[in-house]
């Protein structure tokens, strides 16, 4: 199952945000190769988003993540309007949008520059971890929504924790029991 697959990557996420501001969103790499919709869907199921990228700590962080993963989906794209680049988190639109409110924009600007819609339906982002003829490495590019890459979700909520306790009894006695410890039976 793709929850197998998670890579929390806890050692250099720590060692990432050790030097970054408490702020700082919390990032999860799926190393597992999904459209940009199956990535989406994955990350809002948990309670998140595909990744927002704000400023560059951020994308610095989720670089240090992907490291060795290869490129991944983040949460950017322009499935209304072509062009107009908005992030599926909030809704928020970004560079190159007009009148984006966050100026904050980490697109490759190698042979005429990202996003280029290239041959049309390129409307996801991508964070590139390798350079390509078209976009230079630790950028964003455009890319059509189908390519099977991993990707970084965002804000994800913590799983809830189960006991499982085989000494039989009631129901009622083991809401009791599950209750004095601070929890209920499970759903």
């Amino acid at each position: 199952m793709i929850q197998s697959l998670v890579s929390l990557l806890t050692a250099s996420a720590a060692a990432a945000t050790a030097s970054i501001a408490e702020e700082v969103p919390r990032y999860v790499v799926v190393d597992h190769r999904s459209t940009w919709s199956e990535g989406l869907e994955y990350c809002e199921a948990r309670g998140g988003s595909l990744a927002k990228i704000s400023n560059a700590a951020e994308m610095e962080l989720i670089v240090t993540l992907l490291n060795g993963t290869g490129d991944a989906w983040v949460g950017g794209h322009d499935h209304a309007v072509e062009g107009t680049w908005v992030w599926t988190l909030d809704g928020t639109t970004f560079p190159p949008s007009m009148n984006a409110p966050s100026p904050y924009s980490k697109w490759s600007q190698i042979a005429g520059g990202q996003p280029n819609d290239f041959g049309s339906g390129e409307d996801c982002m991508m964070v590139l971890m390798a350079s390509t003829p078209f976009a230079s490495a630790f950028h964003w590019a455009d890319q059509g929504c189908t390519t099977r890459v991993p990707f970084v979700c965002q804000d994800l909520k913590p799983l809830p924790e189960y006991t499982v306790v085989s000494d039989r009894s009631a129901w009622s006695e083991g809401l009791e029991y599950c209750e004095a410890r601070g929890g209920s039976l499970a759903k």
